[in-house]
């Protein structure tokens, strides 16, 4: 069962893409104190995300979409079935404005 965020364009990244940027970043006084936004260059939704982990776990995946979940509620349940805390979870899943 998903919120209907699931249908959210997310811009997904590769660790290690993340960490060489981090570095980067350190090694650059310039970029001391600036927040920079990043990610990969392909938008998909969090549900192309989860088929194409579900694919790699060599497992099917059935989405059930619940409108009526808030971003609140989305989130907490994000913390209960996923190592994920509710707190990190709520920025990711908000609208865009």
């Amino acid at each position: 069962m998903c919120p209907s965020w699931v249908k959210s364009l997310a811009q997904p990244i590769a660790v290690d893409d993340v960490v060489f940027y981090l570095a980067e970043c350190l090694s650059k006084p310039e970029t001391m104190a600036e927040i920079f936004e990043i990610g990969g260059p392909d938008k998909i939704t969090y549900e192309e995300l989860m088929r194409i982990y579900s694919a790699y776990l060599n497992r099917n995946l059935f989405v059930l979409q619940i409108p009526f979940l808030t971003t609140i509620l989305s989130s907490y349940w994000v913390d209960l079935i996923t190592p994920v805390k509710a707190f990190l979870a709520r920025p990711l899943i908000e609208p865009c404005p």
